[in-house]
């Protein structure tokens, strides 16, 4: 078969690809609009668990973009990232389509085409989501931006992808002089214990794919855990933990403490 009769049948099967895909997503669309029009998923009842009394298990992982300010006086650290956090709900699960031999053939070699006839774009006001805050925040320490506008990638199974954009405002000792120092990010639920949200980490370090570094302190490492606690007379609550080491970069030494306690070459310049 000549080289441009193999151009043509991979664009005919293209075309009649992208037919049936457009077909497949309308359809797809279309059942998940019959979901959320008949409040089978109530937005404001939790998911079950795998099995009856079992909590729901949440995946989270925080990708880091960047370190935007360290206030060494005022013990802050504020950063800028993106929260991943997956689950299933499987109020939200439809059937799949049968699909032809042609679109099979694509959807193996394809896997764009994979997640495209898998998966819905649903708002995240419409579906229940968890109710995440900042534990160590300093003010309004966790900031969804464009949160109207945020999607959440709702699979065929049920399975839940939601990675809105964020920024973080914490608390963090900065007591001692040194030149590296932690710091904490504590994210969990505000109201589900860990019988109701079982918050398991994606992997044991942040993502650092779209890392921009910053000018004066350096990263030395960002790492993920979970961590659980026990109020008095409460439930147990269990916590992702970000765990941030910072390392101040050569040129940037404090040369002395000015007399409002400020160093020198920290974040604020007040």
């Amino acid at each position: 078969m000549s080289r441009s009769a193999i151009y043509l049948v991979f664009g005919v099967l293209a075309a009649l690809t992208m037919a049936v895909e457009r077909r497949t997503l309308e359809d797809r669309q279309r059942q998940m609009d019959d979901v959320l029009a008949r409040g089978a998923a109530s937005k404001y009842v939790r998911p079950d668990g795998p099995t009856p009394g079992a909590g729901l298990r949440v995946g989270f992982m925080y990708d880091l973009l960047g370190i935007t300010d360290v206030d060494r006086k005022a013990g802050i650290l504020e950063t800028a990232g993106y929260m991943a956090v997956n689950w299933t709900d499987s109020r939200l699960a439809v059937e799949s389509q049968a699909r032809s031999s042609i679109v099979s053939f694509m959807y193996d070699v394809t896997d764009h085409l994979q997640y495209l006839l898998s998966a819905s774009q649903v708002p995240v006001n419409d579906i229940w989501t968890p109710d995440w805050e900042l534990y160590n925040a300093a003010g309004k320490g966790l900031k969804i931006l464009n949160d109207r506008h945020n999607l959440a990638i709702v699979y065929t199974s049920g399975h839940v992808t939601l990675i809105p954009q964020v920024t973080t405002r914490s608390l963090c000792d900065f007591t001692s002089r040194a030149d590296t120092f932690n710091c904490t990010l504590k994210f969990g639920s505000w109201t589900y214990s860990a019988d109701d949200l079982d918050i398991d980490i994606v992997g044991s370090e942040c993502s650092l794919d779209q890392y921009v570094p910053n000018s004066k302190y350096e990263l030395v490492s960002c790492t993920q855990s979970i961590a659980n606690f026990v109020y008095q007379n409460l439930p147990t609550y269990r916590y992702a933990l970000v765990n941030i080491t910072l390392r101040k970069r050569r040129g940037q030494r404090s040369r002395g403490r000015h007399g409002d306690g400020h160093y020198e070459g920290d974040g604020h310049g007040h």
